[in-house]
């Protein structure tokens, strides 16, 4: 088992216990009223960090309707805690990298899109910026800064680029709620409407939460000629709602059904269950980190559109050998 995988089940395991714990003081204690928050980390590490990361895991299930339990890790990259210039002057001084990682058709085994990803580029920190570390950014200034800088390295390459290439960018959280930034990337990036496809993801959990704090995002995204990819899907039940928004191109499926998933009925089960009603609605499925062959078999067999991850392919840089300028 990898230590990814291990610490999944541990933060699901934890959080298993508690419930049950729960319901001999209150027995109409449902999963839902339960949330865990923890962090990972080495021997001998900062307590005080130990603690911030759990504190803000813990904010992150809260926020979080669907998944009540959640796991930060405490690595290398954190000894140095980032101030609230740090982003600002990681991009001035080009000291952030932008990544590429491929989805690949099962059928065919063409590159569909790219997933953009973003690491630190100091020589003492290479640490990778996942979507769990950029959630932690609470300022809006950052979070506005930092996909600012995404979509300005993107449109660039894309401008190089002649290919019909597309791109799917996952926003901070607070970004899609942020009219400046919509108005910004209205403006930024009007002229790549017609050349190149991008695509923005959102967990289904904030956008069925929130409909009406995002229809200025969908206006945008629409004026543009951008798709919107679901992510973290656990189940079908929600599928038919994403056909009133007909920007929505596919559906990510929540990783906890991804992997181990040839071990697994019930994971099974979910994901048959998406694919089926995804299918009549003509919305493409899609797995994300997909690690060994046995899941990749039988996600092909359920039928899936494409996958990604570390089975495939690393983060590739030589996708576009650019740091941020």
């Amino acid at each position: 088992m990898n230590s990814g995988r291990f610490k999944l089940n541990c933060a699901k395991y934890l959080h298993q216990c508690i419930v049950s714990a729960a319901h001999v003081l209150a027995p109409r204690t449902a999963q839902r009223h339960v949330k865990v928050g923890l962090c990972t980390y080495y021997s001998e590490a900062d307590q005080v960090m130990v603690y911030q990361l759990a504190k803000s895991a813990l904010t992150l299930s809260q926020q979080n309707r669907v998944k009540h339990y959640h796991q930060l890790a405490l690595n290398y990259g954190h000894v140095q805690k980032l101030d609230r210039h740090s982003i600002s002057q990681r991009i001035k001084k080009q000291k952030l990298a932008i990544l590429f990682q491929p989805v690949y058709e099962l059928d065919s085994g063409a590159i569909i899109k790219h997933y953009v990803s973003i690491k630190s580029n100091d020589r003492g920190n290479k640490q990778l910026l996942n979507q769990e570390s950029i959630s932690q950014f609470y300022s809006e200034g950052e979070a506005l800064l930092h996909d600012q800088a995404v979509v300005m390295q993107v449109k660039k390459l894309l401008l190089i680029d002649k290919s019909s290439s597309v791109i799917s960018i996952k926003l901070h959280p607070k970004n899609w709620f942020n009219n400046e930034f919509w108005s910004w990337l209205t403006a930024y990036i009007n002229d790549l409407k017609n050349q190149h496809t991008l695509q923005f993801s959102i967990n289904e959990s904030e956008f069925l939460n929130n409909q009406l704090r995002l229809q200025g995002a969908f206006a945008a995204i629409a004026a543009l000629n951008c798709n919107i990819v679901i992510n973290d899907v656990r189940n079908s039940k929600n599928i038919f709602k994403f056909t009133l928004n007909k920007q929505i191109s596919g559906l990510n499926l929540a990783s906890e059904l991804v992997h181990g998933i040839e071990r697994s009925n019930s994971q099974q089960k979910y994901v048959r269950g998406i694919v089926h009603i995804s299918r009549l609605l003509s919305l493409s499925v899609f797995a994300l980190d997909v690690e060994t062959p046995q899941e990749l078999q039988l996600l092909k067999v359920i039928g899936i559109s494409g996958a990604q991850g570390g089975y495939f392919s690393k983060l590739l840089p030589n996708y576009t050998q650019v740091a941020f300028h």
